[in-house]
């Protein structure tokens, strides 16, 4: 944009990047145990359940229903600020947000995978560029 790292660093308060994953319907929604790679993938403890959907009436054979907004917030501290002045990469950035405390896009999704409001196919969808 032409701008300074400076004057980002001190006009930013945070950034957000979310997106929108589609709501398994309730209506048809059926749990499973998966194998161990889309276990490992998801990082579920051994014989917990995933969701998925066979499609029916309510949701015109689909399997989902609705969205739901996954998110994450990047809080510009005064941390962050210095590593945006020192010109460190996206990646170094993140680091530093995620052991400051930020709950990252895919974690944001896999807890909604884990509650059964949407499918890790989904998520793998969605956040595959992220």
């Amino acid at each position: 944009m032409g701008m300074e790292d400076y004057l980002i660093s001190s006009c930013i308060i945070g950034v957000l990047a979310q997106r929108l994953v589609r709501k398994i319907c309730t209506q048809c929604r059926e749990s499973y145990i998966p194998g161990e790679d889309l276990r490992k993938t998801a990082g579920l403890k051994e014989g917990e359940p995933l969701y998925k959907s066979r499609g029916c009436d309510a949701c015109n054979n689909l399997g989902f229903k609705g969205r739901k907004c996954i998110a994450e917030f990047l809080y510009v501290d005064d941390a962050i600020r210095r590593l945006i002045i020192s010109h460190k990469d996206s990646n170094e950035i993140m680091k530093e947000a995620v052991k400051r405390g930020t709950k990252i896009l895919w974690e944001d999704g896999l807890e909604a995978v884990r509650k059964g409001e949407t499918t890790l196919d989904e998520l793998l969808r969605v956040s595959s560029d992220t």
